[in-house]
Order: C-alpha cells, then structure tokens, then sequence
C-alpha cells in the first residue's frame, strides 16, 4: 500500500522543547502535563530582584502585580557557539531565544533520528513564534555600547533563519511573529 500526499501535507516527525517547572525536553514536558503540576515559581533571584518591581496595584506603571511566573531553569549564557559555527563577538550580540532555537531545532533532529547532512536542502521547514524583545532593549538601552552585531542578533525575522546548522547550509524557515514588539 503507497501512502498518497497531497500539495500541503505536513508531518511532524522530531520533537525538542524549553518549558518552565524544568520542562526541558519531551518527557519532562508530559510529566509536567500528565500530573498536573504547576510551573509556577516565585521570582529567582537570579533572574531580577522581583521585590524591587512588586506592586500589588496593577495600574501602576512600570511594577509588577505578581510575585512569581514561570520561568526557565536552564542557564541562558551557557551555548555551544563554536558546535553552531558563531563567533564569541555574534553571541554577545545574540538574543538567547535565538540561542535556544538552534539547540532546540538540533535537538528535535536527533529527537526525529535525521542527521543534519540529511536535511540539508530538503523540504524541511522551521516554524518560529516569538513575542518579546527584551535583550533587544538591554542592549540598546546605550547605542554607543551596543555589541556589532545587535541589529542581526536581536531581530525577530531572523530567528527561523539562524537555523544555520554545523555547515552553514540553511533549513527553509518561517517566522510568525506573535504579540507586540
């Protein structure tokens, strides 16, 4: 029996992911899901100093009506830039959403048991949806101290595209931006 597949047909074939309440990967996602636990935490203190910015007033400007919210337990500043080809002086500039892209894509490769060479230059596709430019506004907060490559690191239509793997031979991408910038 042949399968038949019509103009349009996707398949979701490898799946990788980066979730708060330590859901870092497929299975700790579902068990995350299947038990129904909250990824809720208070503020870590190496995050930001969530008291500073706590009000319980959500009208006030520039505060924060919530002690807590979900937050990553990974690292943001430990990647493997050398693995992905990028400079010491890129990742400086790099969001680390962008960061995390690229491990999450090369992980739901292997996830999907493809070799990188196997899908270079196939019909893949990347799907991306962001909504945030925090590190884009970190940085800049002074242009004249602005690392080189803050314009190329921190912009939104690029992040599907930064899925240049190990030899740079790019994965066909979309970007679908979500929320306001």
């Amino acid at each position: 029996m042949s399968a038949s597949y019509s103009h349009g047909d996707i398949a979701i074939i490898g799946i990788a992911c980066r979730f708060p309440g330590g859901a870092s990967d497929p299975e700790k996602f579902w068990d995350l899901l299947s038990n129904k636990r909250s990824a809720f935490t208070t503020v870590p203190k190496d995050q930001y100093n969530g008291d500073a910015f706590y009000h319980p007033a959500r009208e006030k400007l520039n505060t924060l009506s919530a002690r807590g919210g979900h937050f990553l337990n990974e690292n943001i500043t430990t990647f493997d830039a050398p693995f992905f080809h990028i400079t010491a002086q890129e990742v400086t500039a790099m969001d680390p959403t962008a960061r995390m892209l690229l491990e999450v894509t090369y992980e739901a490769l292997e996830n999907a048991g493809l070799p990188v060479e196997n899908v270079v230059g196939s019909d893949t596709s990347c799907q991306v949806g962001c909504f945030t430019r925090d590190w884009h506004e970190m940085l800049m907060c002074d242009a004249e101290t602005a690392p080189l490559y803050a314009g190329t690191g921190t912009g939104f239509s690029l992040l599907s595209n930064r899925n240049a793997l190990r030899d740079r031979d790019f994965i066909h991408s979309v970007i679908r931006r979500t929320g306001i910038d």
